[in-house]
């Protein structure tokens, strides 16, 4: 009787590690078919104000409403901007995921969604700049939606953080975030090649404890991605950038910190396909890409416990 106990419990951990897995792997498929969508000829590149960037707003809204729960939706943040003294429009997609202990308090997840459009007869596709960063966002809006959390989560695509960062700012001045709820926020940009699909780098508020708790908890789960603590990038000397990079300021956290938020940034190289045409789903290591993206769910998964 007792070996048949033992049998029955055994059979029961097994099917669940294998729900588990399938649960993983069904999200990463998700995820891959994002990113190739995104960054394909069809979206044009999604430069703001373009068909392309309004096909991109529309498959967003929904894979966000998809995975939603019951009266829940997409809320659309329409803003205005200068650039070259003309008046621009952006959209920010939101989706609001309600903790269950401490639903008052926020993780704000980002990634920009825009990118650069059409050249003459190139189309920059930006599949890591920044289709990487939003594919994941939306695998991890499915992923801890079907979760209980103990903090609300808020992901957002944010849209014109390639023209200095206007979507990210004027999300911080509409009021629909309120900084003193906000506990982190979690920058996602240009995640899928890492340095040479190795590593990540990543830059955090210095002066936040709890963020060096999460690093540390991180980095002893022996499959995640090393994320190595970096402030200034060199670029690949083929790269359309010259100089190194100020990481604090490199992407939307740093609109985010500006109004004392803290902030993880987890990034990757400014290689040689950095706004450039050649940025494609082709030029992806996909296994690198799915460790990334467990790895993510992982450093989620710390923030909203230690927090």
């Amino acid at each position: 009787m007792l070996n048949q106990i033992v049998t029955i419990l055994l059979l029961v951990i097994l099917l669940s590690s294998q729900s588990v897995n399938a649960n993983s792997s069904t999200t990463f498929i998700s995820v891959e078919k994002s990113l190739e969508r995104l960054s394909s000829l069809s979206f044009d590149g999604r430069k703001p104000g373009s068909t392309g960037h309004k096909k991109a707003q529309q498959y967003i809204t929904s894979v966000f409403n998809s995975n939603s729960k019951g009266p829940t939706s997409t809320i659309f943040h329409s803003f205005t901007y200068k650039k070259q003294f003309k008046t621009k429009e952006g959209t920010n997609l939101l989706f609001k995921k309600i903790g269950n202990i401490t639903p008052d308090k926020f993780i704000v997840i980002t990634a920009h969604y825009d990118h650069l459009g059409k050249k003459g007869s190139n189309v920059y596709l930006g599949a890591d700049d920044n289709a990487s960063g939003t594919a994941v966002l939306l695998g991890l809006q499915q992923y801890f939606n079907n979760k209980q959390t103990k903090h609300s989560i808020i992901f957002v695509a944010i849209d014109a953080e390639e023209d200095d960062l206007a979507g990210s700012r004027a999300l911080l001045k509409s009021g629909i975030i309120n900084p003193s709820q906000v506990l982190l926020n979690l920058n996602l940009d240009m995640i899928a090649h890492g340095y040479k699909q190795k590593y990540l780098y990543v830059n955090k508020t210095s002066s936040n404890q709890i963020l060096k708790q999460v690093l540390q908890k991180y980095h002893r789960i022996k499959d995640n991605v090393e994320l190595k603590q970096k402030r200034y990038l060199n670029n690949d000397r083929n790269s359309i950038i010259k100089g190194r990079i100020d990481l604090t300021r490199a992407s939307d956290h740093y609109e985010f910190a500006k109004v004392g938020i803290p902030y993880l940034f987890i990034t990757g190289d400014n290689h040689k396909y950095y706004h450039k045409p050649e940025d494609s789903f082709e030029k992806i290591n996909l296994k690198f890409y799915q460790n990334v993206f467990a790895s993510i769910k992982s450093i989620v998964t710390i923030i909203d416990n230690e927090f």
